[in-house]
């Protein structure tokens, strides 16, 4: 079941789950500037114990690439897993390249390639995956990842309580 932004759910802005909409927490303008495109579709899903929403873009032209989309999902927590213990798993599988990262004061780790393109934070009562794909510029992945990461972190924190 697909869902646009502002829709669906539990309540303002949460999921059936207990955990924020991810499509709450940052909005299309946030991640267009991140990814330096005017994203033309935003989708939500529910996702497990969640939600994900994909901004994506999509260009006809091959000046302006195949398209862009980045993906936040996010989850409630899992009890039985500590944040230490997860980032040390994902650090663990050198193939991944995940290494940690510090986005507003909280520890997260990055990776999955070379331009890092891919963040995994746990704020506590929920943890949040946010990915980012150009083929406009794989170079602008890392960067706009990490913006719409931080992005996310800053409403999260507002609508759950965040450990550091």
């Amino acid at each position: 079941m697909v869902r646009t932004a502002g829709r669906g759910g539990s309540g303002p802005g949460g999921s059936a789950s207990g955990a924020p909409r991810a499509c709450t927490l940052v909005s299309a303008a946030q991640v267009g500037a991140a990814l330096d495109v005017s994203i033309n579709r935003t989708t939500e899903e529910p996702d497990g114990s969640g939600t994900t929403c994909t901004w994506s873009f999509t260009a006809t032209s091959l000046v302006k690439g195949l398209g862009t989309n980045a993906t936040l999902s996010v989850k409630r927590s899992a009890a039985s897993s500590t944040r230490a213990a997860l980032y040390r798993t994902l650090e663990n599988e050198p193939e991944l390249k995940f290494a940690p990262v510090t986005i507003d004061g909280i520890p997260a780790v990055h990776g999955f390639g070379s331009p890092q393109p891919e963040v995994l934070v746990d704020v506590g009562p929920v943890t949040m995956t946010i990915a980012a794909l150009s083929t406009i510029s794989a170079a602008d992945d890392g960067p706009a990842v990490l913006a719409i990461a931080g992005d996310a972190i800053s409403s999260v924190c507002r609508v759950v309580r965040c450990s550091h």
